[in-house]
């Protein structure tokens, strides 16, 4: 650990911890203390937050951990579990410093792995894992624009054919419950374990500031759906699905599109696929 920062828990409102989050650079919607919540709330995990902290005890870098115990998986210590990001945020100095407390944590729980999930590397001597991509896409100035010189013709052609079905999009919460419909037949139809529905109500509650649900729909029934989160000008899909049985007019196509017409709409410059 560095000898001139201290790593302490942090004790305040969810509110500072956000706004050290949004100073700091590299920080994601995944650091928010709204994310400690929804873990213990809605999942029974425990979740700590951390901070990194000079000799004026002068905030140098955050660092979220929860711990999950699954009887299928086992136990680990991570930032931030279900997510893609979260592992330790500020300067190259307090990301080490940060590293090694993570690894202090690990040892005292006993935990059988610690995953640090993040686009740079932790300074240290961590095992790094490059078995996932991060794809992002460059939003133009409009939709119009977008449109007409962001996407291929192939992919207009794609975009165009749920809508010449007639399907709709459709934005906000109240969408929740129709997003968790699509998702979860999608993950059970591809054999993967779904997150509860409590999960997506405690995000939707916690945070509720960054959070877009989106459905797509025919004659008022759900065919695609899509959740995620708008964060410093980029936009995240981090939960998508679409019925099987609805895959040959392409509804999916329309909510990526949709998501991102959304995306600009509110001020994104960044669409990440997730």
């Amino acid at each position: 650990m560095s000898p001139s920062l201290r790593v302490v828990p942090f004790t305040g409102p969810d509110d500072e911890w956000d706004r050290r989050v949004a100073e700091l650079s590299g920080g994601t919607f995944c650091h928010l203390a709204g994310w400690r919540h929804v873990m213990t709330d809605a999942l029974g995990h425990e979740a700590w937050l951390w901070m990194a902290i000079d000799g004026q005890d002068t905030p140098r870098g955050l660092l979220p951990l929860v711990r999950v115990r699954s009887r299928l998986f086992g136990d680990y210590l991570m930032s931030m579990p279900f997510l893609n990001d979260g592992g330790p945020l500020g300067s190259e100095e307090a990301r080490s410093a940060l590293g090694a407390h993570a690894v202090q944590e690990a040892r005292r729980l006993g935990v059988d792995l610690l995953e640090l999930r993040g686009r740079t590397p932790v300074p240290g001597d961590f095992e790094i894992s490059d078995r996932k991509l991060t794809v992002l896409l460059d939003l133009r100035g409009s939709a119009e624009e977008m449109w007409e010189h962001g996407l291929r013709a192939k992919v207009r052609s794609q975009i165009r054919r749920p809508m010449k079905e007639g399907m709709q999009p459709h934005f906000g919460p109240d969408r929740l419950d129709s997003f968790y419909e699509v998702f979860s037949r999608t993950m059970r139809d591809l054999g993967t374990p779904v997150l509860p529905r409590r999960f997506f109500t405690a995000v939707s509650r916690h945070l509720a500031g960054q959070i877009m649900f989106c459905t797509v729909e025919l004659d008022g029934a759900a065919l695609a759906a899509g959740c995620g989160f708008l964060w410093d000008g980029e936009f995240e899909i981090t939960w998508a699905g679409a019925l099987r049985e609805a895959s040959r007019m392409a509804p999916n196509m329309l909510l990526y599109w949709s998501m991102m017409e959304e995306s600009l709409r509110r001020g994104a410059s960044t669409f990440n696929f997730g």
